[in-house]
């Protein structure tokens, strides 16, 4: 998963990182679903880990479409990095949303 430092705060940056979770999820996701053989990912014609067309629904459920296009994005906010300071400020699953305009708030 992508490092979130101290010195990198913006919420830019947040987006930047929970894009590159959300990326990681999906890949485990689909490679988990569909192993090749002895439990490894079935590669394409360029060496690369397939990927499947699971269920385009599930597909579509786990694709970060939102945080790519710069749009709102929900999510729980134990999913912040620790070292973010929102973090600390209320429960684990409470649901936070990034707007578009790249302003983190809870969700009520």
């Amino acid at each position: 998963m992508a490092r979130f430092d101290d010195d990198e705060l913006d919420m830019a940056g947040l987006r930047d990182y929970l894009l590159a979770g959300a990326v990681e999820f999906r890949e485990i996701v689909a490679h988990s679903l569909r192993p090749g053989q002895n439990g490894q990912p079935m590669l394409d014609e360029n060496g690369e880990p397939r990927r499947y067309p699971l269920n385009a629904a599930l597909w579509a459920l786990l694709s970060p479409d939102e945080l790519a296009t710069g749009g709102a994005y929900r999510f729980q906010r134990y999913r912040l990095p620790d070292a973010h300071p929102a973090r600390s400020m209320g429960g684990a699953y409470d649901e936070l949303e990034l707007g578009a305009d790249d302003v983190l708030r809870r969700v009520v």
